[in-house]
């Protein structure tokens, strides 16, 4: 007999639907127990959206469709648009209860962060906010560089779309060149 095998069945709630709930859920579902997954939005994925949204990033939502499929597979009930009250815990008595509800963006202490002018990274990243054509972008860390690279590439056209209008002689250089170059 198994180590497994001696151990009981649980009852486990993940509170969070982004990928550490998800992973939660499947590694819980994989030994056997009982697992409930609650998102407080419409959808799984969490930050894997922000992740996904600079060019170049698209893999990040072959990771979460993989995630969703194992929550298919592995039976893990997915409860989406449902904040978790305490009136859930005491209908589904849980044996454990994981918390992944991710995290928040970090907000320097620069004055002037309260203008209107002034957004956040995760607001432009998710179409929240509108930039305009001349922009500063705060932090060098993969947030912020990935973000200047969203807003550069904004308005352009990409590769395989510079292909086929090159092949087609749909427009004259000049004009492919500032498609490529020049965005919003």
């Amino acid at each position: 007999m198994t180590i497994q095998a001696t151990l009981r069945q649980k009852k486990v709630m993940i509170i969070g639907g982004g990928p550490a709930g998800m992973e939660a859920a499947r590694v819980a579902a994989l030994r056997g127990h009982k697992v409930s997954l609650y998102e407080k939005t419409g959808r799984l994925g969490g930050q894997l959206f922000l992740a996904a949204a600079p060019p170049g990033r698209g893999e990040f939502l072959t990771f979460l469709r993989y995630l969703e499929n194992q929550m298919k597979i592995l039976q893990v009930v997915v409860h989406t648009g449902t904040k978790v009250t305490p009136l859930h815990l005491e209908a589904e008595k849980p044996d454990v209860v994981v918390v992944a509800t991710g995290a928040d963006p970090a907000i320097p202490a620069i004055k002037g962060m309260d203008q209107p002018h002034v957004v956040m990274a995760w607001d432009v990243l998710q179409g929240k906010a509108d930039t305009g054509k001349e922009v500063v972008v705060i932090g060098g860390g993969a947030v912020g560089l990935e973000t200047a690279f969203f807003l550069a590439r904004k308005g352009t056209i990409d590769g395989e779309t510079l292909h086929f209008l090159m092949f087609k002689q749909a427009e004259s250089p000049e004009v492919l060149n500032s498609l490529l170059f020049q965005g919003f």
